[in-house]
């Protein structure tokens, strides 16, 4: 979770909005992730197998699939690939 101005975030995805993301994610492969740094490779990894066993009416895989997306992009930010909606340092543990 993101912490914002009040504390705790957080925001409603419909099941539709969550399958095409999870569709999405399923398409890359190992080649798309050749040239990426072991640590991003295996986050990434990481998520297209969650993606893969995501099932719209299991919560434990929707857990899953968006603690590797968080990690995927812990990585990204530590390797200095940062998108602006995101900075690990505001999450909470």
């Amino acid at each position: 979770m993101m912490a914002g101005p009040n504390e705790q975030t957080s925001m409603n995805v419909s099941i539709a909005e969550m399958s095409q993301g999870v569709s999405a994610i399923r398409s890359i492969t190992l080649d798309d992730l050749a040239e990426a740094s072991p640590a991003i490779k295996d986050e990434g990894e990481r998520l297209v197998a969650s993606a893969e066993a995501f099932q719209p009416v299991n919560n434990f895989e929707g857990t899953a699939l968006l603690t590797a997306f968080v990690g995927l992009a812990v990585e990204c930010q530590k390797a200095g690939h940062r998108p602006s909606w995101f900075d690990a340092e505001r999450l909470r543990r």
